[in-house]
């Protein structure tokens, strides 16, 4: 019997051929300026088996990952200094699309918006309103990306 394994890699192992508990999670970086959302989305990431890291800032971020690998990053747009769209531009001066899967989590829900987010080297668009479920249906679209 085949599955798939449980870690951001798409390839398919056979059944009993590895252990899951030896298989890496998942690793996310979540960006957002507001404390209650990021404690709140790395709750739900946890609990889901993501390995979750956060940060306040942009710039923040990118010294993370500069010192570690992220599958996926969710960022907030809106934050001061440097925010989600000139992070996800940072992140593809310093990535090539794919090896960094970038998402934007915010309020702003015009299909302009959504554009600018695509266009700055976003790979996807979750409206922070949408139910937990939605981003973790997102996010396993992102890990099935990988």
């Amino acid at each position: 019997m085949l599955r798939v394994a449980p870690a951001c890699s798409r390839g398919w192992r056979k059944e009993g051929a590895r252990s899951v508990d030896s298989l890496e999670p998942c690793r996310v970086l979540v960006v957002d300026d507001d404390e209650i959302v990021r404690a709140s989305l790395m709750s739900l990431l946890k609990r889901s088996g993501y390995d979750a890291a956060c940060a306040a800032s942009g710039e923040q971020a990118l010294r993370m990952l500069e010192s570690a690998s992220y599958q996926i990053l969710l960022t907030d747009w809106q934050m001061p200094d440097m925010n989600g769209l000139e992070l996800c531009r940072q992140v593809r001066l310093g990535y090539q699309k794919g090896d960094v899967y970038l998402i934007i989590l915010t309020m702003r829900d015009r299909e302009h918006d959504q554009q600018l987010a695509l266009a700055a080297g976003a790979d996807d668009y979750i409206y922070k309103g949408a139910a937990p479920a939605t981003i973790l249906e997102r996010l396993q679209a992102a890990r099935a990306a990988k």
